[in-house]
């Protein structure tokens, strides 16, 4: 292979547009050295051809870790006020309850859960009841950990959900009712400024996500909460109140709600 080139190498020396002279006269030591070169330059394009841009290299494998990385997703019942069931949707990953059981599985552990920081548990299957809430803001953590009961760090997916829900009162309501939802991502530079109209009485569920640290406050509710890359948040109540409450952040945040205390969001409730 490496004679081959070589010797087209030089081959395309001679195939320079100067004089039979200047040929005659150019010593073997000269061709050598052009079409040593010539065969140098012909291997380092062949290497760029084939070798992948770091930028690219770095990319796919970003991505690949992000498809191998264990990942949750929470589903919501309409009453948080407890005694319904949450379901927990994960994917990468498989629930036990000790190293022991987690030494084949390199994503294996369970589910940790935070209720206002005052009671928590661990959960060792894809659902569990939430406890009875009384009326009032709460603030509900949902983790995926491994099987010593630490996060899960480094992972690209999310494994993180932070729910915030305002409970008018402790009496069960409807929980067939609708459940309004409105999904929203903050990104730098982006416009937002979007309405959700409910019904009084139905439930409310306003999911966003942030590329970057937000403090998140719902007027006429009084719900704040942070929200952030790391950490996805849902907001989710029953809309006792009518009117028209928006959605801000606060904070020095001028490079995604277009102006500091701008509104994100704005929640419309039509009286009954």
């Amino acid at each position: 292979m490496i004679a081959s080139s070589f010797a087209a190498c030089t081959i395309q020396y001679f195939k320079l547009p100067v004089s039979s002279m200047l040929r005659q006269s150019a010593g073997s030591l000269f061709v050598v050295l052009l079409a040593t070169l010539c065969l140098f330059e012909r291997s380092a394009a062949a290497d760029s051809a084939t070798a992948m841009p770091p930028p690219v290299a770095a990319k796919q494998a970003a991505s690949s870790m992000a498809t191998n990385s264990p990942s949750l997703m929470v589903v919501l019942p309409a009453n948080l006020a407890g005694g319904e069931k949450i379901g927990l949707v994960t994917s990468n990953f498989t629930f036990k309850r000790n190293a022991e059981l987690c030494a084949t599985n390199a994503h294996c552990g369970h589910v940790r859960w935070s209720v206002d920081n005052l009671s928590s548990g661990e959960v060792f299957e894809p659902q569990w009841t939430l406890p009875a809430l009384p009326a009032g803001k709460h603030e509900l953590w949902i983790s995926l950990v491994d099987s010593d009961g630490h996060p899960w760090a480094g992972a690209l997916a999310q494994t993180t959900m932070r729910v915030v829900t305002r409970i008018a009162d402790a009496k069960p309501t409807n929980s067939t009712g609708p459940v309004r939802t409105s999904e929203l991502v903050l990104t730098k530079g982006g416009k937002h400024a979007l309405t959700q109209r409910v019904t009084q009485g139905e439930t409310v569920r306003i999911a966003v996500r942030a590329a970057l640290p937000l403090d998140l406050h719902l007027h006429g509710y009084d719900i704040a909460a942070p929200v952030g890359p790391d950490a996805p948040l849902i907001f989710q109540f029953r809309a006792t109140v009518a009117g028209r409450f928006p959605l801000e952040s606060h904070g020095d945040d001028s490079s995604v709600s277009g102006h500091s205390h701008g509104a994100l969001l704005y929640l419309e409730v039509l009286p009954k």
